[in-house]
């Protein structure tokens, strides 16, 4: 048990340091923004999202770029009822992923962390 366990840290602690290093590569204001969920919950809501943006020092001007970009590298999903989406599942169609929010006012959107990111961030589920 205890090997799984170790492996599935080791795992996660991977992609998130990889996703870290493609973020900070592509838009390096983003490269703090990742640490920020560290012992946050694995539901997240807008306001959970601006309040993490400007602990990384990125201006609420920036934060419809910065969701699409963690929805669109899946470190985000979309809550839908009782299901997630991820962009991968939709072939990285941001327009139809974003749809799932239609008629949701921004403030009431959910959004959850990518399973495989929780035990690099110490996220209980």
């Amino acid at each position: 048990e205890d090997d799984i366990t170790t492996a599935e840290r080791a795992f996660s602690e991977d992609m998130l340091d990889g996703l870290r290093l493609e973020i900070r590569d592509i838009y390096p204001q983003y490269g703090k923004l990742l640490h920020g969920f560290v012992g946050y919950s694995s539901s997240v809501s807008f306001e959970d999202i601006e309040l993490i943006a400007d602990q990384a020092d990125i201006p609420q001007s920036s934060l419809d770029h910065l969701l699409r970009t963690l929805l669109w590298f899946s470190f985000l999903g979309v809550v839908v009822g009782d299901d997630v989406r991820y962009s991968y599942e939709m072939m990285y169609d941001m327009h139809k992923l974003e749809a799932f929010h239609r008629g949701i006012d921004r403030e009431k959107r959910e959004y959850q962390v990518h399973p495989a990111f929780l035990k690099a961030l110490e996220i209980d589920k």
